[in-house]
């Protein structure tokens, strides 16, 4: 949850820095319809493998977290690192 309050505190001075201050509607609906996927997606699987969806999930954060200081000038990567 803390990452996801953090994402949207930050997320339209990070897209104003990556030059696509003006696609902030569109990225935030990516994250909020690829965020309710993915909570349906763990809630079928939560109870058969909570330790490798925990792991997977924060592994998938980091990724994500690196991608989008490396690549926050390539609009390909801000869309899908944000749905990841």
């Amino acid at each position: 949850m803390l990452a996801h309050n953090i994402l949207y505190t930050y997320i339209a001075p990070y897209l104003n820095q990556a030059g696509l201050a003006s696609q902030t509607d569109v990225v935030l609906l990516i994250f909020g319809i690829t965020s309710v996927a993915g909570i349906g997606l763990i809630g079928v699987f939560i109870d058969r493998w909570l330790r490798l969806l925990v792991l997977v999930s924060t592994f998938g954060f980091a990724i994500a977290s690196l991608a989008l200081g490396i690549g926050s000038h390539q609009p390909a990567v801000v869309y899908l690192t944000v749905a990841l």
